[in-house]
């Protein structure tokens, strides 16, 4: 760029601008190889067990999963399709007992709904 005129482009720089970019390879889905540690545990409540009459499962899963992660464990450990994955961030609580204070650790749960005519049969009530 000339030091006098700033308004006037440097041939270089523009000629760089006009070569066209290596194509970048389109990267592939990393999903979890071993599914059996991204669900922790079903999670059971008086409210958990109602949506089950209507296809829906409640899990504790791992902090870090995604919906496409808990989609693929789901379908790897119990061999059902989700229809809709719901994930919920669920806050730590104070708890005291006595003159004693402390916190219950938060957790991540996540709602499969599966798609119909299937169902988790080791889970039904």
């Amino acid at each position: 760029m000339p030091f006098f005129n700033p308004f006037q482009k440097n041939k270089k720089v523009a000629e760089a601008r006009l070569q066209p970019k290596e194509a970048e390879l389109p990267r592939e889905k990393k999903l979890v190889k071993d599914p059996s540690g991204v669900i922790l545990r079903p999670h059971v409540s008086e409210k958990a067990s109602q949506s089950q009459e209507n296809n829906e499962y409640v899990f504790e899963v791992l902090s870090s999963a995604t919906k496409l992660i808990v989609r693929d464990a789901v379908k790897r450990t119990y061999g059902v399709d989700a229809s809709k994955v719901r994930i919920i961030n669920v806050k730590p609580r104070k708890v005291r007992l006595g003159r004693f204070q402390g916190t219950k650790p938060g957790f991540k749960k996540a709602i499969i709904k599966l798609k119909i005519g299937q169902k988790i049969d080791s889970l039904s009530v």
